[in-house]
């Protein structure tokens, strides 16, 4: 009689999941319909708008301005200075204001600058407008990051993140078909075709910024466009990804992890050394352990729902007899879910967080490797088409900008098929393990070999690596970050240290290089790589690490010290990312 209880129970506790999981996928096309096409053309118009100079340096906008020298490269650079001193910044705004209105606030701030780039007259003047553009610019992709991971389960977003950094990749592809057509416009208007350049591309830029404005959802929660029980089915969704995080990690099954964490004991099965009799009635580690770590965002808090679906489940495989009168786990969860996002709404501003996330060793460890990589990125962007002139001199400057195009098709699709590959596999840096050293190959061949045909080809797989290994990286933090005020500032800071590959791009490649094939530019981008590949295995070991310790109680201490914090009045932040339950992603 029991058994076929439990079977009964077990039917319909799967019947429920499928049916809410059905129900969740429709939410997440809607979501994905909703916020994918606009940031995707919105880094497109980003990356453009960005590069853009590159292309105008080609078509006499050196002559225009009448620089000379290095004037180029530092107003390049100079736009690397403002860019990274907004990323921080920008992201605490977003959690004050929402992504809904800051990002294309940023976005419209961004594209009447690139517009206004059109009236510079002289190297003051450019210097001014690139410092303007790189404040403006900052906050953006540390923006679209962290405001995804407050809509998507960590294991669904390097996808999304690879969907729109594709647009990265095909910037540069019509980037330069853009500039080979607007080039015609030479002259209309007693403008320059450059000139063109910049104002045609800001003015289409602000449409992109007013659609933001008007399609972007501020949070799941308040997704006007999703049911109610859609909502849920996505809460429900960010409610058990920790909890079965951690079943992943300790090789069990979610619902024996989920129990082993309600019944207060470690992953080994060890009782925790902190006893009943140490805590109030109220303040039983048991539920502590399940409220602070149940939720996907770290949001668990003293203060969030007690309930979680690891309750249901413990329950369910007791055969406990009114299983049949409650609502099916996962229904319980989403309402859970949907508590835990009310419950996180109000967490305030503490430095206590933006400490976590200045101090944390992954954001040094990635960001640093980022920095790395985008020295790589940049320099390409920028500087295709100087590169490819000193390969075909012969060739006119509308000629060179065709030639750039077809590198960044593979490298668009690649970015894609890589972001989609690592969310299955649940995996970041061995991806990037893989990737850079195609780059690396690419620029051996530009180094080595004088035939023009196998330069272009060593192009090809410079790109092909590169661009893929950015929404990675770009993954990294918001997965293994917990508590939204230590995740913004990771993020950004993050960002804010990889940006300054800005510095080392803009001077990779000088005029000067050219009799040399720019081969000193070559060095610096394949010595950056091979940074960026020995950092990310020390990332890696370090990740192997820290979960190790997790899994076997050595974080246990963390529990206590987070109810000391709480009990005197230092934070209301949530636990987040401290709990011994939660599991870094490689």
């Amino acid at each position: 009689m029991v058994s076929n209880h439990l079977s009964e129970a077990q039917d319909a506790h799967a019947i429920a999941v499928a049916e809410t999981e059905a129900i969740r996928k429709r939410a997440i096309r809607k979501l994905d319909m909703r916020t994918l096409p606009f940031l995707t053309l919105a880094w497109l118009a980003n990356f453009i708008d960005r590069t853009s100079i590159g292309n105008a340096a080609t078509l006499h906008l050196t002559q225009d301005l009448h620089l000379h020298g290095l004037q180029l490269n530092t107003a390049l650079a100079l736009f690397y200075v403002s860019y990274i001193l907004s990323e921080i910044p920008s992201n605490i705004f977003l959690k004050k204001f929402g992504g809904d209105k800051w990002i294309p606030s940023l976005i419209l701030a961004w594209a009447i600058v690139t517009t206004l780039t059109c009236l510079v007259q002289d190297f003051k003047g450019l210097v001014v407008i690139r410092v303007f553009l790189g404040l403006c610019e900052g906050g953006v992709l540390p923006g679209m990051t962290f405001y995804l991971s407050l809509l998507y389960p960590r294991y669904e977003l390097q996808q999304r993140i690879g969907i729109f950094y594709a647009a990265a990749a095909l910037s540069g592809s019509f980037g330069g078909l853009l500039a080979y057509l607007i080039h015609k416009l030479d002259g209309v208007g007693g403008l320059a075709g450059w000139r063109y350049i910049f104002l045609l591309e800001g003015c289409a830029t602000v449409l992109i910024a007013l659609l933001g404005f008007a399609i972007m959802p501020p949070s799941v929660a308040k997704a006007k466009f999703l049911t109610q029980e859609e909502r849920n089915a996505c809460l429900a969704a960010m409610h058990v990804d920790v909890v079965a995080a951690t079943a992943r990690a300790t090789g069990r099954s979610a619902p024996d992890a989920a129990i082993l964490t309600r019944d207060g004991k470690r992953d080994d099965g060890e009782e925790i050394a902190k006893t009943d009799s140490d805590l109030g009635e109220k303040e039983k580690r048991p539920a502590q352990l399940v409220t602070t770590a149940s939720y996907a965002d770290g949001t668990g808090s003293p203060s969030s729902p007690a309930h979680s679906l690891s309750d249901e489940i413990a329950a369910t495989d007791a055969g406990n007899a009114s299983s049949s009168r409650r609502q099916p786990a996962i229904q319980d969860a989403a309402a859970a879910g949907a508590q835990q996002e009310d419950a996180a709404a109000p967490e305030k501003f503490e430095w206590r967080e933006v400490r976590r996330g200045l101090f944390e060793v992954q954001v040094w460890l990635t960001g640093v490797a980022y920095l790395c990589l985008l020295n790589a990125l940049y320099s390409f962007g920028l500087f295709l088409p100087t590169i490819l002139r000193s390969m075909y001199p012969d060739v006119t400057p509308s000629r060179l900008q065709l030639l750039s195009v077809p590198p960044y098709v593979p490298a668009a699709v690649m970015c894609i098929i890589v972001a989609v590959a690592a969310d299955k596999a649940r995996m970041r840096v061995p991806f990037m393990l893989v990737l850079l050293p195609i780059s690396m190959i690419g620029y051996i061949i530009l180094l080595t070999t004088h035939s023009a045909q196998a330069k272009y080809a060593g192009v090809f797989l410079a790109a092909l690596g590169v661009y893929p290994a950015t929404p990675c990286v770009l993954s990294i933090l918001p997965n293994n970050c917990s508590g939204h005020f230590k995740r913004a500032t990771a993020v950004a800071l993050q960002l804010a240290i990889a940006n300054c590959a800005g510095f080392v791009a803009t001077f990779a490649y000088q005029s000067k290089f050219a009799k040399q094939d720019y081969k000193p530019g070559h060095w610096v981008v394949l010595a950056s790589l091979i940074v960026a590949e020995v950092l990310l295995i020390i990332q890696v070991l370090y990740v192997r690490w820290e979960n190790a310790a997790r899994a076997s109680g050595k974080r246990d201490w963390q529990v206590a010290e987070y109810e000391r914090l709480v009990a005197e009045g230092k934070t209301k932040a949530p636990i987040g990312d401290r709990s011994p339950t939660f599991r870094f992603v490689i």
